[in-house]
């Protein structure tokens, strides 16, 4: 993020490009160092979820997942934060 550009907390669809952003970042942050297929980042809860983007414009900085279970109870669930701000807080970034 540049100059005043502000991010937005959002709800996103699977065919948002941010979501082809999460894919790529939960991938390179859970998945990509053991060596699993791409593949991996989709398991029996990622049709049915609701997707959460924590973005610029057009840049994914945080993103997470929250999943109806079979008991009727919740579950958040992929959260990510984009290497570039680990241990920062997103709400001062931006």
């Amino acid at each position: 993020m540049h100059g005043k550009e502000t991010a937005t907390f959002q709800q996103i669809t699977t065919e948002s490009p941010l979501y082809a952003q999460a894919l790529q970042l939960r991938y390179a942050l859970f998945f990509e160092m053991h060596h699993l297929p791409f593949e991996t980042v989709f398991d029996d809860l990622e049709a049915t979820s609701q997707h959460f983007a924590f973005a610029d414009h057009e840049n994914i900085l945080a993103y997470g997942r929250l999943s109806a279970l079979s008991n009727g109870s919740m579950k958040i669930s992929q959260m990510v934060v984009h290497k570039k701000f680990n241990s920062k807080a997103l709400a001062q970034c931006c």
